[in-house]
């Protein structure tokens, strides 16, 4: 795997087992800040990350909590970098806010921050849960 969605060799996205093995690997999906050729703000590992995500949200949940908000960073700086419109935020924010963990808040409010897209998940409900 090359990690960069501009090569033409580039093959599939190892499969789920292969990611949760060794969180060393998660280094290979992490945010990779860039400029096209027009100067375009661009993030080099977007495409396999959303790969992985979309394999993750297809499967039974829930997922591996610290590989859930590894992504949701990922996700979030991305946005932070660049603009448009992906899946990817809101995906990574299901995974997290599945989890109904209060101290992940933040995680999900900064992810609300840079995209309106998450449009909440799962914030209202980590705050019930932390009340009852």
């Amino acid at each position: 795997m090359t990690g960069r969605h501009d090569d033409p060799t580039h093959d599939a996205v190892p499969g789920l087992d292969w990611w949760l093995d060794d969180s060393e690997l998660w280094t290979l999906l992490e945010f990779e800040a860039r400029h096209d050729e027009h100067n375009r703000p661009i993030d080099l590992t977007w495409k396999e990350r959303q790969q992985v995500l979309e394999n993750l949200i297809r499967g039974p949940g829930p997922v591996d909590l610290p590989f859930a908000r590894f992504l949701l960073t990922q996700e979030t700086r991305a946005y932070g970098h660049s603009w448009g419109f992906r899946h990817g935020i809101e995906i990574a924010a299901i995974l997290v806010a599945e989890h109904h963990q209060v101290q992940d808040v933040w995680l999900l409010w900064e992810a609300i921050y840079r995209s309106f897209d998450t449009w909440g998940i799962g914030v209202e409900e980590q705050r019930d849960s932390h009340w009852r």
